[in-house]
């Protein structure tokens, strides 16, 4: 099985250095190689475990002639990070390892009624 390109570990540091939102005030989240979700605080808590994983990853060890025992103790799968982005509109997107949900852009503002009138979100459901 082919993985995704993991973040490097430099990149996934800088991302955790710019804290839990993005310019702007977006809340941010990180995507593992399973397709879960992390929130900031699920990242920062498990961070060797990632950083660990994502450098194993980077460095090949999903390669398929690797003895499965000594894959496993070397690349936790599930850990690696390969992205890290922005919810928008999101409102049930949960942190996987805290299971705390991760706040949205704009689900809220939807969710209250503080959109715009035409909301073409708020027209659909």
């Amino acid at each position: 099985m082919k993985l995704p390109a993991a973040m490097p570990v430099k990149a996934l540091i800088a991302s955790l250095r710019d804290g839990a939102y993005a310019h702007g005030g977006y809340p941010k989240y990180w995507l593992t190689d399973d397709g879960e979700t992390l929130s900031h605080a699920g990242v920062l808590d498990q961070l060797g475990r990632s950083a660990r994983a994502s450098r194993a990853a980077e460095r090949g060890y999903d390669r398929a002639d690797r003895d499965c025992a000594q894959f496993y103790t070397e690349y936790e799968h599930g850990w690696a990070i390969v992205g890290c982005d922005i919810n928008w509109e999101d409102p049930d997107m949960q942190c996987a390892h805290t299971n705390e949900r991760i706040p949205s852009a704009y689900a809220e503002d939807h969710a209250e009624g503080k959109c715009a009138p035409d909301c073409c979100y708020c027209a659909q459901g």
